[in-house]
């Protein structure tokens, strides 16, 4: 990051997986950091990696379903750090890939309530406090995580696939609608990744077969853990789109990919 005002960051999901990474590459980017989830102690343990390493982070149960938890969120946030720069919607779900006769009510409801609702609400909750952000000169950068899903169909996913699809879409539109405020709206695209979720994605297709699809030839790595780390690829991606040498990107659907979609 770049710029002497203190930036602030929330991120949803972030007791695990992407989230996790994010906020971790938040904080040693010097970024004070608002770890968001529904698993309290996966959240805590995020925020004391962070502070033991000299961080700024607090944690704040947040279900990305409900309005009220939004509203809470950014009450903490505010009290907190002053103020908010980043928001980055990494919350998401899916369900066992299966055939498409084979889903759920409750399959579609959790795909388009995680996935989709919850950007619904952070809109409707961030937008006035990006508002005010930028009235006293700060960066105000919403990123929402999509899929290659949302890109290219996968079959046994497909109800995942379009609730992806409408986050690009309503990304782009959002880059539009509040481009002249200088708000901008970007959105990452990964693939699988090294996460909880990736057996759900994986289904009985082996994953060395799903691997050879992929031309870099592994998942995505949500972060840095071991002493020879893997790069933190949907971190690195997704905290740059928010940096001040990305301040002319803006409606961007942006492929962590591999080159699958290549």
């Amino acid at each position: 990051m770049t710029g002497n005002a203190p930036r602030v960051a929330l991120v949803t999901g972030a007791g695990s997986g992407f989230g996790r990474g994010i906020a971790y590459k938040f904080a040693k980017d010097g970024v004070a950091v608002v770890v968001a989830d529904i698993v309290d102690k996966a959240g805590q343990e995020t925020v004391d990696a962070i502070t033991s390493k000299g961080g700024k982070a607090i944690y704040v149960h947040c279900d990305v379903t409900k309005r009220e938890d939004w509203d809470a969120a950014l009450a903490a946030t505010e009290q907190a750090f002053g103020g908010i720069n980043f928001v980055i919607n990494n919350a998401g779900w899916t369900y066992q890939s299966k055939p498409v006769l084979q889903t759920t009510d409750k399959d579609f409801d959790l795909c388009i309530d995680v996935n989709l609702k919850s950007i619904f609400h952070s809109v409707h909750v961030m937008l006035p406090a990006f508002r005010r952000t930028r009235e006293k000169g700060g960066p105000a950068v919403m990123v929402n995580v999509a899929s290659t899903a949302g890109i290219m169909g996968r079959p046994g996913l497909s109800w995942y696939c379009a609730s992806k699809a409408a986050v690009i879409s309503v990304t782009k539109n959002l880059s539009i609608e509040f481009g002249a405020e200088q708000i901008r709206f970007n959105a990452i695209c990964p693939v699988i990744g090294n996460t909880g979720l990736k057996s759900k994605f994986v289904g009985e297709l082996p994953e060395e077969a799903f691997l050879k699809t992929i031309p870099l030839g592994r998942c995505s790595e949500p972060e840095a853990l071991t002493a020879t780390p893997p790069p933190a690829d949907i971190a690195n991606s997704t905290c740059f789109l928010c940096t001040d040498e990305a301040s002319f990107l803006t409606g961007v659907a942006l492929p962590v990919d591999g080159g699958r979609l290549a």
